[in-house]
């Protein structure tokens, strides 16, 4: 990776580093959680500073899609929001 680069930002998931255990072995069927293991993996090796951002679900808007969440009927209670002016910095 170029050396100019100051900061580098991975955005990975929940459930990374137990992809082989329930339910992450769920939504890993398809190697995704593996996938991004390898990813955070890299970036750490990388040797340029770093944040990884293991977020659990990020939508555009309100939570309308027809999921493993809904055919399981899960519900996840109150929701929590975040919002970052433009002081914020990684």
């Amino acid at each position: 990776m170029p050396q100019t680069i100051k900061r580098q930002v991975l955005v990975s998931s929940i459930g990374v580093t137990r992809y082989n255990e329930l339910p992450w072995s769920i939504m890993n069927l398809f190697g995704v959680l593996k996938y991004k293991k390898m990813g955070e993996d890299f970036v750490r090796n990388s040797g340029i500073p770093f944040t990884i951002i293991r977020a659990g679900r990020l939508t555009d808007g309100p939570y309308t899609s027809y999921d493993l969440n809904t055919l399981l009927k899960a519900t996840a209670g109150e929701r929590l929001s975040s919002c970052h002016g433009p002081r914020f910095r990684l």
